[in-house]
């Protein structure tokens, strides 16, 4: 996971002491490279904390600007179909192998509908330059934060709250009416409203535009699940062929990595599933030498209930693919 931060507002930037307090109260996020972009001209403030997947290299740094030099961004996630995409993007002159560069390409070509080609988890900053705005968006359902505070004529956003309280511009003051629907109904993320006052999350499958020129904020749900949509199949081993199919498609996505991928094996279902898929996709079935148990494989012991601890599966399951 990454973390990112940001200000708008007309007239001048964040001052860099508090911009670098916010980006920093990320460090956790993001261990592997850190940025700060401003714009005085526009009163645009963008920072990163980094934790890098794709391309290692210094060409991944963000926040990451386009070749024009009117698009920067800053991105926390990743586009799973960040290959696909960059194949129908290939005249866009690419400078790196990031699915940041390739998000920036393709708001450079479909502008906000880029958002119906994303197939991942994301939250992102996109400074326009020459629309004089800022464009930001997250996921589907919300696999990645974002959250922001709105002040006449300014606009802070980050990955967490807490650096939102770092930039001293925003008190930490609980919104009372929101713990107390927690409390009494255990309601939570059922709106954007946040435990904190002023402290907005925006929705999931939800994006703004912010201009400063005009303090002018939009949001809008961009993607919702389409409750009449049927899928219909001759015979019921037609639907566990798809749903394999499906599945199977997503996790050779989610394989694609410059560094090491592990998998959270609890001796479930679900988890075993999955292993089980990404060893079908590795290296012909096979993890590691039979006689090693991978440590990425590892799961709990339950100390003081070891009836309930899932050891003795996820033990047995990387042996069947070893």
């Amino acid at each position: 996971m990454c973390g990112i931060v940001g200000c708008v507002r007309k007239g001048w930037p964040l001052d860099e002491a508090a911009s670098l307090r916010m980006r920093d109260s990320l460090l956790h996020r993001g261990p592997d490279d850190a940025g700060l972009w401003s714009s005085p001209a526009d009163g645009v403030m963008l920072g990163s904390r980094r934790l890098a997947i794709l391309d290692l290299s210094p060409r991944g740094h963000q926040p990451m600007r386009d070749h024009t030099g009117n698009l920067t961004i800053a991105f926390n996630g990743e586009i799973y179909n960040w290959m696909e995409l960059r194949d129908e993007l290939k005249t866009y002159p690419f400078r790196s192998h990031t699915d940041t560069e390739v998000l920036l390409a393709a708001y450079s070509r479909w502008g906000t509908a880029c958002l119906s080609f994303l197939n991942g988890m994301f939250a992102f900053a996109i400074w326009d330059a020459k629309q004089k705005q800022l464009f930001a968006a997250r996921d589907r359902f919300g696999e990645k934060p974002f959250y922001y505070v709105r002040r006449r004529g300014t606009l802070l956003f980050a990955s967490e709250m807490k650096a939102l309280f770092a930039s001293g511009l925003v008190p930490a003051e609980p919104d009372l009416g929101t713990i107390y629907r927690y409390l009494a109904y255990r309601e939570t993320d059922a709106s954007s409203e946040t435990f904190f006052r002023d402290v907005t999350s925006l929705e999931p499958a939800h994006a703004l535009l912010y201009s400063p020129g005009s303090d002018s904020l939009k949001s809008w749900q961009y993607w919702d699940i389409d409750a009449d949509a049927r899928i219909r199949y001759p015979d019921r081993g037609s639907y566990s062929e798809h749903f394999l199919h499906l599945l199977s498609d997503s996790v050779r996505l989610r394989l694609r990595s410059d560094v090491a991928v592990g998998s959270c094996l609890s001796g479930g279902l679900d988890s075993s599933t999955i292993v089980s898929l990404i060893a079908s996709q590795r290296s012909g079935n096979r993890f590691l030498p039979a006689r090693t148990t991978p440590p990425w494989t590892r799961a709990p012991t339950f100390a003081r209930f070891p009836s309930s601890s899932p050891q003795p599966m996820s033990r047995s399951i990387p042996n069947l693919f070893a």
